[in-house]
């Protein structure tokens, strides 16, 4: 998925469960360093908890679901991620 006007390859799972403060796992991998795919755990809306969790993680089931396209409340903690 990508935001509009950005070149970023963004893929974000969300986890099953009750009270997860990380519910959501984005990852985001920057034009300027394709072989690198950053993680950040996310809560619902993206403010209460946004943490960068490096960049050697496998996108899989693992990380919860895939979603297909990018919730409305975490496009704007994404904005600030990648710096629009």
């Amino acid at each position: 998925m990508k935001l509009p006007q950005h070149d970023h390859e963004i893929r974000i799972f969300e986890a099953e469960g009750d009270n997860l403060a990380d519910r959501f796992t984005v990852l985001i991998r920057f034009p300027e360093t394709p072989e690198v795919l950053d993680c950040y755990g996310m809560s619902e809306g993206g403010i209460a908890f946004n943490q960068y969790c490096g960049d050697d993680v496998e996108p899989g089931n693992h990380l919860g679901t895939e979603l297909n396209t990018i919730p409305n409340h975490l496009k704007q903690p994404i904005l600030d991620r990648i710096g629009g």
